[in-house]
């Protein structure tokens, strides 16, 4: 999963559990995990001994008893407006910080990506000092289909390339992703239902000269990625080289969550709009009095209207008429009407129109 999986860090078939829930991944999770940090430990001495469990419904994956050696790397997901290197991405709307342990070259790695209801791209990593200075960038274009829910399938393939003297080293890597698993993923902390992502991946390295193309070295691996509501994921596992076999007992490197993530609900009137949404969010506070702030979010720069009206279907207060501009906006009403004067407690509507959509919510104005 490349940097998505290490931002993200963008990270045994035991027994059947009745209770366990199939469970599908969106993005208002993702928008659950912003201002939470995710702690994982990260193994990569290789020759780990594992038990990935097996594809299929219902199933119980335990890594409770899963003893690693290596550090331990905290990733902070935040929207990407609380980076300092944010314009590096103007079109990111998430950001995860890693905070690397004892490293002399860098202190965080900042990865960046677009959520919307469709996917999660991923655009790019910052590199930074200890003392949070931008020291370098490099640029990504992983996607993951939203949402994910078992049996899903795709394909992604990545081609980088460096070129000296005339001659390119090229390096593919084409990555078959299948949902093949669902059920509870059992952690030295509790137990969690999930989704496990099978990744197998394929690298061919090749160089380039004059014209012609001569493989180098290919290589193949299986790797696990156990995801869920309550982390992008649990653990990931990855086999050695060349492994043929699914239920694979023998690990590269392994990461895994080391303490369960203190998630908190987003309100409703300050949740992630995702950049192709026209919405009107809910007004806050809703009872109001004096005022109440009224947000809505354009995909595109467009001509709307918003407008209060009453119980009798009467216009009372147009807020705004003309073209906006896309992206966020904010307007306060005060609970006058268009000549100044305090309206009677009662409900209103509050209605946002453009020439094609129409989003409607009801407030209370109270004395």
């Amino acid at each position: 999963m490349k940097y998505l999986v290490t931002a993200i860090v963008l990270f045994s078939f035991l027994g059947i559990q009745s209770t366990s829930a199939q469970i599908q991944f969106t993005a208002d999770d993702l928008n659950r995990f912003v201002n939470s940090t995710h702690t994982v430990q990260i193994d990569t001495t290789e020759s780990i001994a594992v038990n990935v469990g097996v594809a299929g419904a219902n199933r119980l994956y335990d890594f409770s008893g899963l003893n690693l050696s290596g550090v331990s790397i905290a990733n902070e997901f935040l929207l990407a407006g609380q980076t300092p290197f944010a314009g590096q991405f103007p079109t990111a709307t998430h950001a995860v910080k890693m905070i690397l342990p004892n490293s002399d070259e860098y202190g965080f790695l900042y990865n960046y990506m677009r959520v919307n209801a469709s996917g999660i791209q991923s655009l790019g990593t910052v590199y930074a000092s200890n003392d949070n200075q931008f020291e370098g960038m490099e640029g990504d274009d992983e996607f993951i289909p939203l949402p994910l829910v078992y049996n899903n399938r795709w394909q992604s393939v990545e081609a980088d390339t460096f070129s000296f003297g005339g001659v390119s080293s090229i390096t593919t890597t084409r990555t078959d992703h299948h949902i093949d698993g669902w059920g509870k993923v059992k952690l030295a902390f509790g137990e969690y239902d999930c989704l496990r992502w099978r990744q197998d991946v394929t690298t061919i390295s090749a160089t380039s000269a004059g014209g012609y193309t001569v493989p180098i070295d290919s290589f193949k691996t299986i790797e696990y990625s156990y995801i869920g509501k309550n982390s992008f994921y649990f653990a990931s596992i990855s086999s050695m080289e060349d492994e043929e076999n699914p239920q694979f007992t023998q690990a590269s490197d392994v990461s895994l969550l080391v303490e369960a993530p203190t998630l908190t609900s987003v309100r409703d009137d300050h949740r992630v709009v995702f950049p192709d949404e026209f919405v009107l969010l809910p007004g806050y506070p809703n009872p109001f009095n004096p005022n109440i702030r009224l947000r809505f979010h354009l995909p595109q720069n467009q001509h709307v209207r918003l407008q209060i009206v009453n119980s009798l279907g009467q216009i009372v207060r147009v807020l705004v008429d003309g073209t906006v501009a896309a992206g966020l906006h904010e307007s306060l009403w005060d609970g006058r009407d268009r000549d100044g004067r305090v309206l009677s407690s009662g409900n209103y509507r509050v209605v946002l129109q453009s020439a094609d959509e129409r989003r409607v919510q009801t407030v209370t104005l109270i004395k």
